[in-house]
C-alpha cells in the first residue's frame, strides 16, 4: 500500500490576525511550498470551522483519506464488486491469499468466494499460487494489472 504523507493543520484566526508580519506571512508560504514539494498533502483548517462545523471538517478528512487510500479498483473490466473487492485486496497485500480470506473480508460463504475466485482467474487477473487440482492459495497476476491498468 502506498504511504502518503500529510499534514493537518488548525489556524486560530485570532492568534495570525494579531501576529502576522510579512515575514511570517512570507516564512509560512515558504514551509508550505517546501512541504508540498517535498511530497507532503497539506490540508489547513481554520479553528472556527473545527467547533462550529466539526461534521464538515470531519467529511473532508475522510474524502481525502478515501481518495489517497480507499480508491477501489478501476479498470476497463467489467468487474462486479466483490471481484474489485478482492482485487484491492490482491493489490494491497502483496503475496498469495487462501479462499478463507476472502470469505473473511467480505463476509461471504467458501463457494461463494471460490467461485469469484475461479471468475478471476479465468479472467487472468489472478493466478493459481498453490494446489493443482484443488486450488489452496491465489496470487495477483501482476501483468495483468499492468495490461488492464488496474489501479486503487
Amino acid at each position: 500500500m502506498t504511504t502518503y504523507l500529510i499534514n493537518w493543520e488548525v489556524d486560530d484566526f485570532s492568534s495570525h490576525a494579531k501576529h502576522v508580519t510579512r515575514r511570517s506571512f512570507e516564512y509560512e508560504r515558504e514551509r508550505q511550498n517546501q512541504l508540498m514539494l517535498d511530497g507532503w498533502h497539506i490540508y489547513r483548517f481554520p479553528l472556527d470551522a473545527i467547533k462550529e462545523k466539526p461534521r464538515r471538517c470531519q467529511q473532508l478528512i475522510q474524502q481525502v483519506l478515501g481518495k489517497l487510500y480507499g480508491g477501489g479498483v478501476t479498470t476497463e473490466l467489467k468487474l462486479s464488486l466483490k471481484q474489485r473487492e478482492i482485487l484491492r485486496f490482491a493489490i494491497q497485500i502483496q503475496r498469495p491469499f487462501m479462499p478463507q480470506e476472502i470469505c473473511d473480508l467480505l463476509g461471504i460463504k467458501g463457494q461463494h468466494a471460490r467461485k469469484l475466485l475461479h471468475e478471476l482467474v479465468q479472467s487472468k487477473l489472478l493466478l493459481p499460487a498453490s494446489g493443482s487440482s484443488r486450488i489452496r492459495t491465489y496470487r495477483l497476476d501482476n501483468m495483468a494489472v499492468q495490461r488492464h491498468h488496474i489501479t486503487l
